[in-house]
């Protein structure tokens, strides 16, 4: 409930970014390709900033395996980044295991 309440601006980025894409591929299916160009720039954009705000170098700066799943799913991310944030969000998950274990009070990291 908390998420909802506070919605991450990553999550926006990446919907962002993935959505100008599927909509480039439907203006390209009917033709338009004037606004099929432009939802490509919108997607290239909102990658860009993603990369910006939300890595260092092509790494993700959370330990919340979400974070990595959408990252690579939605395509923002390079191949061997890609890979390496599969790798790493074992490593969340793992995180978050050992939070929930070490109860509500736990100090985060």
């Amino acid at each position: 409930m908390q998420a909802m309440m506070n919605p991450r601006k990553s999550v926006g980025t990446a919907y962002l970014a993935y959505s100008g894409r599927l909509l480039a591929e439907v203006a390209d299916e009917l033709g338009k390709a004037d606004d099929a160009a432009n939802y490509r720039g919108t997607a290239a954009n909102a990658v860009k900033a993603y990369r910006a705000a939300f890595t260092e170098n092509g790494v993700i700066k959370s330990d919340r395996q979400c974070e990595y799943v959408r990252a690579i799913a939605f395509a923002l991310l390079g191949e061997d980044e890609s890979k390496a944030a599969a790798a790493r969000s074992c490593t969340a998950r793992g995180l978050a295991r050992s939070r929930r274990a070490a109860g509500p009070n736990a100090r985060r990291r």
